[in-house]
């Protein structure tokens, strides 16, 4: 089916060509931080991105605690620059991925245990982040991957042109550009408008 990541037959979820998932190795088992669903102590693993690149995750639910800043690099890094945007692609991904349990709870920074904000990443991601302005922002397991699809999409691109018309020029954004009618031009180069042109047709089809 297109423009879906599931297989129409079994309804296994697919890879959407990214351009790195990471492997990763173990940093810290234990770091200062805990999980705000499970409790424990997060462990620390390096994605090895550029030299390191620390993230906490939880290794009973896989939720993951990224820095500020961090998530916006990670998908820098994973997925290849878009340069068009697949409405319903981005529709389908949301949909498939909507998971109603992670929509209602507001947690606690893994860090400083004050209860976190909840905002949608980007527009129409479909992921809403818990995001600590201290120290960074919680993703459930998933969610990551989620993001990466998104941008696949186009939907950063979305989400630039919503914060920022001016950088969007960049992008190729002829899906949401209406198509322009030319006017007619005859052989001796005269241009008629669309009125006139439908009127001269009804004529001649009368005649």
């Amino acid at each position: 089916v297109a423009n879906t990541n599931k297989c129409e037959y079994c309804r296994t979820r697919n890879d959407v060509d990214l351009t790195n998932k990471y492997h990763y190795s173990v940093v810290n088992k234990q770091s200062e931080a805990f999980c705000p669903h499970c409790e424990n102590k997060l462990q620390t693993i390096d994605l090895g991105i550029e030299g390191t690149f620390h993230v906490d995750r939880c290794q009973n639910c896989y939720g993951l605690f990224l820095a500020n800043g961090k998530v916006e690099a990670l998908l820098e890094k994973s997925v290849e620059q878009v340069f068009d945007v697949n409405l319903r692609q981005l529709d389908n991904i949301n949909q498939d991925r909507f998971s109603p349990e992670n929509n209602n709870k507001y947690l606690k920074c893994p860090v400083c245990q004050m209860f976190m904000g909840r905002s949608v990443f980007g527009h129409r991601s479909g992921v809403i982040v818990d995001r600590c302005r201290s120290h960074g922002i919680w993703l459930e397991s998933g969610e990551l991957t989620h993001l990466m699809e998104w941008k696949k999409a186009g939907g950063q691109i979305l989400d630039i042109q919503r914060k920022n018309p001016e950088i969007a020029k960049d992008f190729d954004l002829s899906a949401f550009k209406k198509p322009v009618l030319k006017k007619p031009v005859f052989d001796n180069g005269e241009e008629l408008s669309l009125l006139e042109s439908v009127t001269n047709l009804l004529g001649k089809l009368l005649d």
